[in-house]
């Protein structure tokens, strides 16, 4: 019986020292440079945080040139469902439905994504798109999002896989990435 009682205390102490030390978040960040017309404008850098079934996506991103642009964005995946998008930030008219707007879905089929803005929204779009299996989107305020393999097996990484996005107010997108599932790359308007 004494024997018993051991080996359950020993359970126990085993059980409670590995809630203990259950993993913290884990953070990553990435930044991508943004390109137009062959030149380099801008970045965006994506701070990833992960904890437990909560992931929260920070971005800022940032264009130079006639039409500057500066966003912060932070999109919200609650079991690896978007459930928030909140895109804040000094744009020219023209992407003035990218800036000053939250967006919060109410279904499992709704991704909060108005624009190709920041461009590691679209990746998280992606990889929601291959986790779920699902192909198709809606998005908010109305409208639907569809992904494909790309037309063609060129892509500028040898390691990434190309996603082609349509349906985006501002038009296709492709996104590129790598055997992590990482953004390596994307193109948009």
């Amino acid at each position: 019986m004494l024997s018993s009682r051991v080996i359950l205390v020993a359970c126990l102490a085993a059980l409670g020292a590995a809630c203990k030390n259950s993993p913290g978040p884990v953070t990553r960040t990435q930044t991508a440079g943004l390109w137009m017309d062959g030149e380099r404008r801008g970045e965006e850098r994506a701070v990833s945080t992960i904890e437990e079934h909560r992931s929260v996506l920070r971005t800022a991103t940032s264009l130079t040139g006639p039409a500057p642009v500066r966003l912060e964005g932070q999109l919200v995946l609650e079991r690896g469902r978007a459930t928030t998008l909140r895109v804040t930030g000094d744009v020219p008219a023209s992407f003035a439905a990218l800036a000053d707007l939250t967006i919060t879905p109410d279904r499992t089929d709704t991704f909060p994504i108005r624009g190709p803005l920041p461009v590691h929204v679209l990746s998280a779009l992606v990889r929601q798109s291959m986790s779920a299996s699902r192909r198709r989107f809606l998005t908010l305020p109305e409208g639907a999002v569809t992904l494909r393999a790309c037309p063609g097996a060129e892509g500028p990484f040898p390691d990434a896989t190309c996603h082609h996005v349509t349906g985006l107010a501002s038009g296709d997108a492709f996104v590129w990435l790598d055997s992590r599932r990482q953004l390596a790359a994307a193109v948009a308007r």
